[in-house]
């Protein structure tokens, strides 16, 4: 007797927990999910000019990067362009620079 009143005390603790607090918020979220892929995406498209170039959006579809000035031949191009982005950005650390520093960076560039 005394295990099952564990295992009904177990089971009820288990339900509680279980139990999402806020349900609508959850259903809009994985509907939010399947139409947008989830983490975001990135496109791949021909141009007027027969290159190919890739767009970089959030999950929303915001647009957050392209491939800018860089365009390629092929399709198949970009889609190695987009692995390189990738391996970039994973790897990647975030720096400020001084103001000073970007205008005699730009200066130089030019």
């Amino acid at each position: 007797m005394r295990s099952f009143v564990v295992c009904v005390l177990m089971l009820g603790a288990l339900a509680v927990l279980h139990v999402p607090t806020t349900p609508t918020l959850v259903a809009q979220d994985k509907k939010k999910d399947k139409d947008k892929g989830g983490a975001g995406t990135i496109e791949i498209h021909e141009g007027k000019d027969g290159k190919f170039r890739f767009t970089v959006r959030d999950a929303e579809g915001k647009f957050l990067a392209n491939s800018g000035a860089n365009n390629f031949a092929t399709e198949k191009e970009a889609k190695e362009g987009v692995v390189h982005f990738q391996a970039a950005v994973a790897k990647a650390k975030v720096v400020t620079l001084p103001k000073d520093d970007k205008d005699k960076k730009d200066k130089k560039d030019k």
